[in-house]
């Protein structure tokens, strides 16, 4: 969001990474391009880009405008303009209707803002971006971490299969692939034997590609759409096919900061209830799923003593100007992307559902220079709110009847 200081270029704008219109001075803006094929029965053509550039081009900026249009086509068109693998998960509907507004938004932010529309979250998986339900590909990736690790283990003594395991790939495939034959062909590349073949549902899938994967990630991406996994048999050299567990945790070690044992323990128990904790000297052991370890890692980077840093120049919300640009976006997105920048956000919950409040509704607004008022007022009254301003806190409740 352009929370401040509008008309200033480099970080210290704040953004709302796709919801807000920006004007950003001396940036060559990078867009989706209208030219692109139609979706077809071949995969991608793309030569999708790799190591350090495919980690680059997730912070380069994105500039696109699109209503209406479904999320599979827009990904597609994305993925061939920007020479980046992205694919949706089956369990995501790829005819839902999206509508798009960037502007000056890394490309990884504007994946995962997409993703919050349709109820999933973005990850990267080997070197493509996967959209898909958050808890099961938290799951996913937590699996391919522990099967992963087993590789390590074993070392030399698997010889010239290590690197069939670890290597890098690309699969793509056509319409009307079966999952299984890519199961088959992933098997047979890397001279593996395949237990459990007959437990994968019968499906036909888009034309699609993955790039960047190795062994483990590309055949969990594929079984794991359907809560299935898969477990070594001998000696590493085939794989069975297995339920995914409903909980699947894998152990690391944090340390605590600048945060006491005891503010750090409490830390992670109130962010994540169930995940489990034990102390080991200055260290915290911690079981969890790996997208809660990532969080649980930037969550103890902060400062025990300070809210989460601010960028520079930011005053009070009534010293700001705004200007956005907002389509049928949920409120609730709105509100979380001002705390992630420093903004205090206080409701009642039980109050604003009382009242019949629902933050998850659509709003669209469309705004200029607007001062701290015009901008909450705008955002407000749509959703039946009323607001209060304090510094950098707004106080969110119910409108008062007449």
């Amino acid at each position: 969001m352009s929370c401040d200081q509008p008309r200033t270029a480099g970080p210290r704008l704040v953004r709302i990474a796709a919801l807000l219109l920006l004007v950003v001075l001396g940036r060559a803006p990078v867009g989706v391009s209208s030219d692109v094929s139609r979706l077809g029965d071949r995969p991608p053509q793309t030569e999708f880009l790799t190591g350090s550039r495919f980690e680059r081009e997730l912070q380069r900026p994105l500039v696109a405008t699109r209503e209406d249009v479904g999320i599979r086509e827009w990904l597609r068109r994305l993925s061939d303009d920007r020479q980046v693998a992205i694919t949706l998960d089956r369990r995501i509907d790829p005819t839902h209707s999206i509508d798009v507004d960037f502007r000056d938004v890394r490309l990884q932010d504007a994946l995962e803002q997409v993703a919050a529309s349709v109820d999933g979250t973005a990850a990267v998986i080997g070197e493509t971006a996967v959209i898909g339900p958050a808890a099961s590909l938290g799951r996913i990736r937590t699996w391919i971490a522990l099967r992963n690790a087993e590789v390590l283990d074993r070392g030399d003594a698997l010889g010239r299969l290590t690197f069939e395991l670890t290597r890098r790939r690309e699969l793509r495939w056509n319409r009307l692939t079966r999952p299984v034959d890519l199961i088959t062909r992933l098997a047979e590349e890397a001279g593996l034997t395949v237990e459990g073949l007959d437990r994968i549902p019968h499906d036909l899938w888009a034309a699609g590609a993955l790039s960047g994967m190795d062994l483990t990630e590309a055949v969990m991406f594929v079984l794991g759409q359907f809560e299935l996994a898969f477990e070594w048999t001998g000696g590493m050299r085939g794989i069975r096919v297995v339920d995914l567990p409903g909980e699947v945790r894998i152990e690391k070690r944090h340390f605590r900061g600048r945060h006491s044992t005891r503010e750090a323990v409490a830390l992670i128990r109130k962010a994540f209830p169930d995940v489990a904790v034990n102390v080991e000297g200055t260290r915290l052991v911690v079981e969890a799923r790996i997208d809660q370890q990532e969080a649980i890692a930037e969550l103890l980077s902060r400062r025990a003593d300070r809210a989460p840093r601010r960028p520079a120049g930011l005053g009070p919300l009534i010293s700001r100007r705004f200007t956005l640009t907002i389509v049928r976006q949920p409120a609730m997105a709105l509100i979380r992307t001002l705390e992630s920048q420093g903004v205090t956000v206080e409701y009642d919950a039980d109050a604003l559902e009382e009242a019949g409040v629902d933050l998850e509704q659509k709003i669209s607004l469309k705004l200029e220079q607007a001062t701290a008022f015009e901008f909450f007022r705008g955002f407000c009254e749509p959703l039946g709110l009323e607001f209060e301003l304090k510094g950098t806190t707004v106080r969110l409740f119910p409108a008062r009847g007449d």
